[in-house]
């Protein structure tokens, strides 16, 4: 009996293991972005996953195997994926919000055309 209820505790903690990363928990693949939730997403950096906000109407999603973080109306000092690095949108006439190592940043674009 006391062989069967320990291979029960074993079988559930490797099966809690196994489940979703959450922010803080170990990684291996710097720059991997998976979805932690309908409008967040979660990317290794350092070794350890950090939650980060996808404030669009897409919110967080999976296309084509991919994780995909909609930052349109994400705010100026948000953590952003790393991978959209030198992506952003029009926030004012010669503004415009970019991600910069992985923060959004508001930066002077003078000669951006649709701004």
């Amino acid at each position: 009996m006391r062989v069967v209820c320990l291979l029960s505790v074993v079988s559930c903690l490797a099966l809690a293991a196994c489940g979703p990363p959450s922010p803080g928990d170990s990684c291996k693949n710097d720059l991997e972005l998976t979805c932690f939730s309908s409008f967040s997403a979660l990317e290794c950096r350092a070794g350890k996953w950090t939650k980060i906000p996808c404030l669009g109407q897409g919110g967080c999603f999976r296309t084509s195997g991919s994780a995909l973080c909609d930052i349109s109306f994400n705010h100026v000092g948000d953590l952003c994926p790393r991978i959209l690095t030198g992506y952003g949108y029009c926030s004012a006439f010669d503004k415009v919000v970019a991600c910069t190592d992985g923060v959004l940043q508001e930066l002077s674009c003078p000669n951006c055309p649709n701004c």
